[in-house]
């Protein structure tokens, strides 16, 4: 059995909070950030990595933009006229779906008892004076190891927002820009100890 049709199947609404933006709220709270001197709690040493899967998440998702953004910016052609940014990730949603041996079919499988994760993130897409925002729906398996946590596989859908258009079938996106930046912030948060 494939689990692919099962996560293509589910309603987003089920399994992932759709992200709202709430323009004046981002617009205020940027403008508090810029306006904001720093303080000793800004120049003190940032916590340790989480050890348990909650609160490590939470961390994760905090920081995800702004990862997947220098990500993006750096792999991006110098001429390229198409231009994208991560604005917003969703609430997590952390209850796992039921995995049976051999039910995912991708060149890399699933550790076993993957802890599981579904999110969504708005994004900006600037192409041709055009402005697009995509929402995309990612099912993410990390793993726990002696040396901390890994990302051991991820699966993406991409929509349209506000939604309307049909969503892609799930692809294995293992390798796309949004799973670099969970790595690359995984090996930062392990870096910390």
């Amino acid at each position: 059995m494939n689990l692919l049709p099962l996560f293509e199947a589910m309603h987003p609404n089920r399994l992932f909070r759709s992200v709202k933006i709430h323009l004046s709220g981002m617009l205020l709270g940027m403008s508090v950030m810029l306006l904001a001197s720093p303080s000793r709690a800004d120049l003190a040493p940032r916590p340790s990595c989480p050890t348990e899967f909650e609160p490590l998440v939470s961390r994760l998702l905090r920081d995800l933009p702004a990862y997947t953004n220098r990500i993006t910016t750096r792999l991006r052609p110098a001429n390229s006229d198409t231009h994208s940014y991560v604005i917003l990730t969703s609430r997590p949603e952390l209850e796992p779906l039921p995995l049976a041996p051999a039910q995912i079919t991708s060149p890399t499988s699933p550790p076993d008892d993957p802890h599981q994760l579904f999110m969504t993130t708005l994004e900006r897409r600037y192409h041709d004076r055009q402005v697009l925002q995509i929402q995309e729906y990612h099912w993410i398996f990390l793993t726990r190891s002696s040396s901390g946590w890994h990302l051991a596989l991820m699966f993406s859908r991409t929509g349209s927002y506000p939604p309307g258009e049909p969503i892609t079938p799930p692809r294995d996106s293992s390798q796309g820009a949004i799973a670099q930046a969970i790595r690359t912030w995984l090996v930062d948060c392990r870096d910390r100890g």
